[in-house]
């Protein structure tokens, strides 16, 4: 019986997961950079790609809606950006990646997700994103 049930609640989420739109990158269809969010993120995400790509950078944003399941598409989208960082508001812990990356990397098992964290209690500043992603990617040049 209990085998049963965990079959029919894996196959509700599986069907559920089909039903879910695939997020939609916004700016190049691939690139450098991807830029993932959810929650409040979306705004700030989509102004800092906007003043990134001004300065030639070339990176895009996704807005994911639903964690879990995660939508179907991810594993379409992610392979074509050279880096992918996730930018939460939650603790790097002890890997230096929230939990939304964690969840991400552990699906995907794909290392060139990294977070781009942040646990005060105010919303990202665009200013603060672009920080971050300027010195996440001095960080790759410097290592690469």
């Amino acid at each position: 019986n209990h085998i049963a049930m965990t079959k029919k609640r894996r196959n509700k989420l599986k069907t559920l997961a089909d039903t879910l739109p695939t997020p939609e990158v916004c700016g190049e269809d691939s690139g450098d950079v991807l830029l993932v969010g959810w929650g409040s993120t979306k705004g700030p995400l989509l102004e800092a790609v906007e003043q990134l790509s001004n300065e030639g950078y070339t990176l895009s944003s996704l807005h994911i809606k639903h964690i879990n399941p995660l939508p179907t598409g991810l594993e379409d989208i992610l392979p074509r950006f050279k880096s992918v960082y996730i930018v939460e508001m939650n603790d790097g812990g002890v890997y230096g990646y929230g939990q939304l990356a964690g969840v991400l990397r552990a699906r995907y098992a794909d290392s060139r997700i990294k977070g781009i964290n942040k646990t005060a209690a105010r919303r990202w500043k665009v200013s603060e994103i672009i920080e971050r992603v300027e010195a996440r990617r001095a960080e790759e040049t410097a290592t690469a």
